[in-house]
């Protein structure tokens, strides 16, 4: 793809024809009407050898190796894996951390419970019973194998 030097938009590849000399000449032009190189409302154009010709001087400067290329991208691959592990670690952590605290909590409500007298006060604790239920509940679900939630093991396979 060809772009042009002052508007940056693509240019086409046309087809010149010398007929009396029987020749064709490719070129690229510029067809955007805004184009500040339009001269007298002549299109800019360049012919399709000169391009070619700086392609082909800027490949041999600079060849295209695939060994490099390949390598950079294993490397990349390993970093990003690396780093996804380290982020799924620290979410099972923060998951277990999350849970074990619910477990307290829960247990120390349950104590809470137990030593009262009065089951009227014991029923205002069945809400926060209810809710650390749930947190340890959505925990489990979120460190289960199955879950959406990646485990250290998927993450290993991935890598």
């Amino acid at each position: 793809m060809v772009i042009c030097e002052w508007c940056e938009a693509p240019m086409v590849l046309s087809i010149a024809n010398k007929q009396a000399m029987g020749v064709r000449y490719l070129y690229y032009r510029c067809n955007t009407p805004s184009c500040p190189a339009m001269r007298g409302g002549k299109r800019q154009h360049i012919r399709a050898k000169i391009v070619i010709e700086a392609a082909r001087a800027w490949l041999r400067e600079h060849p295209l190796r695939l060994d490099v290329a390949h390598n950079h991208y294993v490397e990349e691959m390993h970093r990003i894996g690396e780093s996804r592990r380290r982020e799924t670690a620290n979410t099972l952590r923060s998951l277990e951390q999350k849970k074990d605290h619910a477990q307290k909590r829960l247990q120390e409500i349950k104590k809470r419970i137990e030593e009262l007298d009065d089951s009227s006060l014991a029923s205002l604790y069945k809400e926060d019973v209810k809710k650390e239920k749930a947190t340890v509940r959505e925990a489990d679900e979120a460190l289960r194998p199955n879950s959406t939630a990646p485990s250290e093991k998927s993450i290993r396979t991935f890598t």
